[in-house]
């Protein structure tokens, strides 16, 4: 899942409600990374994959992008 980095505090993994991008994952179980301050930063987020997270490609299931980040 991809967060806009306004969501977060200022150089921080944490989000404006306190909570931590962990504890989202942890919640979530999938990966979660931030996505691009602009429009052209958030397509390369979306079809390159922020760095360090495995995304799967467009067309699967939520269920299917859980087991796949489970595989890496």
């Amino acid at each position: 899942m991809l967060v806009s980095p306004n969501m977060l505090k200022y150089g921080t993994r944490t989000m404006l409600d306190d909570r931590t991008l962990d504890d989202l994952e942890r919640e979530l179980r999938m990966p979660v990374a931030v996505g691009g301050a602009d429009l052209g930063a958030l397509y390369r987020s979306v079809l390159d994959g922020p760095e360090g997270v495995y995304l799967p490609s467009f067309g699967f299931s939520t269920h299917a992008i859980k087991e796949a980040a489970k595989q890496h």
